[in-house]
């Protein structure tokens, strides 16, 4: 994922959630990983990447390095 942006009057109602959970629909058909960053500036959306099945598997000093795992037991 290279970035996702909503708007802030558009934020909150669950837009960002449904780009995720397509993207994490297709991810699954086609047995593949999501990688994506997000800002250590911007905890609202670590908490919905992590809601959403997201775990951390590195961070820099700005960035928290996300990864959706297809198969979450490996």
């Amino acid at each position: 994922i290279s970035g996702i942006y909503i708007i802030d009057k558009y934020q909150n109602l669950g837009i960002g959630t449904d780009i995720i959970k397509e993207l994490i629909r297709n991810a699954d058909e086609k047995k593949l990983n999501i990688r994506l960053q997000v800002l250590k500036v911007n905890p609202k959306a670590k908490l919905l990447y992590e809601r959403l099945g997201f775990d951390i598997y590195n961070t820099t000093d700005t960035h928290y390095q996300m990864i959706y795992k297809l198969n979450k037991s490996t």
